[in-house]
This record gives structure tokens, C-alpha cells and sequence, in this order.
């Protein structure tokens, strides 16, 4: 066994199981059942398979795996064949339906499903019949399907979120803190870059609906669900010392919004103390309704919930790491916009063993890099800086400026 994540508040229980061979799909279900009936909890077993397993015969466990993802995928892939060879995945559709499993993002999902549960990088190719008539009976039939399919995944996730946001209020006179996803490895089934069973609440009842993108709110305003990443935040006291007005800018990466709100020193004490953890970086939740605000001359959340969230953190889930031998920072003018730190943070949990620093001919990131490397040293992740340069080379036996009409050389080196 090799991991084991037990959830408190709905009893639902992982189990991570490193197998030395293939095992029929259907045993794995069985013994789910047998666990679950015995411990009177949902229980999930998740396997893990050798690489030198993957072949031809692990199609119907793959698709059983992917079923778990996206089940309304399921009747593009009725008689479909499979020929695994030198790392390339062939899939062989019967019914056509490429375009909807492309739509799905399905093919991702499979490579990165081998990925995680065989530990090997694979090239996922179709052939057969991968076209299908948009007109037709059966391609309405598939995208009712994954209609269906994505209507349910979103209740399902707001329930979930919904019923342990009531169950996970945050300690008395302490930061709230999201909880933590049962696998972070896996990106969240909703479509959305946080995981919302994670949410805790840091003040209002909880929030049941899904997120709108900010960039689909009515400019006329309304009530609504919004998700962001705080960008940039504000506290200030009113002039008797009585209230404070909390300022906080989120974005979603579709929009950006300013939310505010207004909280009495002596009865808000609570969510004072809870709103601490709701700083620049945090993944927040926010119920409310967005309404012109006079005071900062433009439309506004007046937040009456908010819970925070743990984002999905992208990973590198590649056996062998790779080493980023060309890399420009935002010393780099007009060609990068990333800071030497959050580069070299970033290759260090991701288990990069190295990572190189190419500006264009400036080294003025050096000493960022540097200091990266040693903050990345003391939270554990050993992590080399190759100094370098994207340096550009001349013709040292050439003219640079000369006068043409009378052969006069200005400057040369």
C-alpha cells in the first residue's frame, strides 16, 4: 500500500495499491465492495501497475479507469481495439467520434491516466472510423451523453463541497485554511483549476452553487458564485476605529473583480481573525452579490460567503525529469515575464535535478537564482543553478560603420 487518505467529514476512504502485475479490473471492484461493506464506508482503491504491464491486454482496465473520469465517453469507444507497441497506443474506433473525445479533452485524460497508473509516457494515435455525422442520431445520442455526464459531475462536486463546508468550520481565533485534496496529482474532474471539496469556510453559509467566470458577469450586476486568486489586497480602519473595509482583487484568468466588504471591530471579531488567511496568492470562493459601488466607481462583489480553496498545482509526473538548459527571466526585456524565484521554485517541486539561467546577455538574475536555490535547499529540494548566458557573437574582422561613398571606416573591431 502506498497511500491511504481518509476523509473525515464524509468517511470516503482511498486506498493507493502498487500491484507487481495486471489485475482484472473487475477483482479491484470487488474488493472495493468487499471494504466498503465491511467498514461501512465508500471505499476507492486506486492501482498502480508495473510499466512492463502495459500492453494489449490492459485495454478494458484502461477504459474501466477512464470510466471513473468521464463515463459519457464510454459509447465511442463500443468495439473499439487497441495495439500497444514501442510506446505508441493505438486506438481503433467503430463508431467514429474522435471529434468528441478531442471536444472532452479525452485523449488527454488517457495519456495522463497510462501516465499515473503505468508509470510510462505514451503516444496516443486513432484510426477505423474516427469521423461521424454531426446530423446524426448517435452524435446526438454521444453528446447528450457527455451532457449529462458533465451536468451530474458538477452537482455531485457541489454536494460534496457543499456538505463538508458545513461540516468544516474553522478553529476559533485561527486562520482559515483549505483543506487538502484526497490526490493533488489529479487535476479536479470539474474542469476548474482548485479543488472544491477542499473548501473552508471563513464566514457566510455554505456555498452550494458552482462558479460563474468573471468574465461572463452581467455588467448590470446580480448575484453570484465566483472563484479567483487574490492578486492584491487591502485593509483599512474607518476613521473612528470602529469598522474596517477590506479590499480584496481576484482574478480567474477569464476576468478580474474587486470585492469589498465591511466588518465591526467588536462584532466581527471571528471573521476578522479567519480573514487572515485570505491573502495575496489564496484561492478563495466568493458568494455575493456584484453591484455598481459608488465609492470606488465601479462595479463590485459584496461578498455574504466566502471559503477558501486549494488550487490544482500542475506536476511533473515524468520518470525520468528533464533539464531546462534554455531559460530566460524577466531580466530577459520583451521575452519573459517570470521572476528567477518562481522559475527555480517551480523546477525544484516539480524534482528537477538542475535548471539553467540564458538571459539575453545581462546576468543581473544571478543572485535571485541563487537565493532560490538555497530557500529550495532548506525546504528539502536539492536543486543546481547552471549559470549561463544567451550571448551573441560577430565577425570580429568586419566593419560595423563605414561610409559607403568614400570608403572612410568609422568604427570596427
Amino acid at each position: 500500500m502506498q497511500f491511504l487518505e481518509i476523509n473525515q467529514s464524509s468517511g470516503a476512504v482511498i486506498i493507493r495499491l502498487a500491484f507487481s502485475s495486471l489485475v482484472d479490473f473487475n477483482h479491484i471492484q470487488a474488493a472495493e465492495r468487499v471494504i466498503s461493506n465491511a467498514l461501512d464506508v465508500s471505499v476507492t482503491i486506486d492501482p498502480r501497475f508495473p510499466s512492463d504491464s502495459l500492453d494489449d491486454a490492459c485495454f478494458p482496465t484502461i477504459m474501466a479507469l477512464l470510466n471513473r473520469h468521464s463515463a459519457a465517453v464510454n459509447g465511442t469507444f463500443e468495439g473499439a481495439g487497441c495495439h500497444i507497441e514501442n510506446g505508441k497506443m493505438t486506438i481503433t474506433l467503430t463508431h467514429g467520434g474522435l471529434n468528441i473525445l478531442k471536444t472532452t479533452k479525452t485523449d488527454r485524460i488517457l495519456v495522463q491516466l497510462v501516465q499515473t497508473h503505468f508509470g510510462c509516457s505514451i503516444e496516443l494515435c486513432f484510426d477505423g472510423v474516427t469521423d461521424v455525422d454531426t446530423e446524426s442520431d448517435e452524435y446526438r445520442r454521444l453528446m447528450e451523453e457527455a451532457d449529462r455526464e458533465v451536468a451530474l459531475k458538477a452537482k455531485e462536486a457541489a454536494a460534496t463541497r457543499a456538505s463538508q463546508a458545513a461540516l468544516s468550520k474553522p478553529p476559533a481565533d485561527e486562520p482559515a485554511k483549505p483543506g487538502k485534496p484526497a490526490d493533488p496529482s489529479r487535476p479536479p474532474l470539474d474542469g476548474l483549476p482548485i479543488y472544491l471539496e477542499t473548501a473552508q469556510m471563513v464566514f457566510g453559509s455554505p456555498i452550494r452553487e458552482l462558479p460563474t467566470p468573471l468574465s461572463s458577469l452581467d455588467p448590470y450586476g446580480g448575484s453570484y458564485t465566483v472563484w479567483g486568486c487574490v492578486f492584491d489586497s487591502e485593509v483599512r480602519t474607518f476613521r473612528d476605529g470602529a469598522k474596517l473595509r477590506y479590499t480584496y482583487k481576484i482574478t480567474d484568468k477569464t476576468s478580474s473583480i474587486m470585492a469589498i466588504l465591511w466588518l465591526d471591530v467588536k462584532r466581527d471579531k471571528a471573521k476578522i481573525v479567519a480573514l487572515e488567511g485570505v491573502k495575496k496568492g489564496t484561492c478563495v470562493l466568493m458568494s455575493g452579490l456584484y453591484e455598481f459601488d459608488r465609492f470606488a466607481n465601479d462595479n463590485i462583489l459584496n461578498p455574504k460567503g466566502i471559503a477558501v480553496v486549494a488550487p490544482y498545482i500542475k506536476q511533473d509526473n515524468a520518470e525520468h525529469k528533464r533539464v531546462e538548459l534554455h531559460l530566460h527571466t524577466k531580466m530577459s526585456s520583451m521575452d519573459a515575464v517570470s521572476d528567477a524565484e518562481s522559475l527555480v521554485m517551480r523546477a525544484a517541486e516539480w524534482g528537477h535535478k538542475a535548471i539553467a539561467i540564458t538571459d539575453h546577455g545581462v546576468v543581473q538574475a544571478f543572485p535571485e537564482a541563487m537565493n532560490a536555490a538555497s530557500k529550495a535547499q532548506k525546504q528539502g529540494k536539492d536543486i543546481k543553478i547552471l549559470y549561463g548566458v544567451e550571448a551573441y557573437y560577430i565577425n570580429d574582422g568586419a566593419n560595423i560603420v563605414c561610409d559607403r561613398t568614400t570608403g572612410w571606416q568609422i568604427c570596427s573591431i
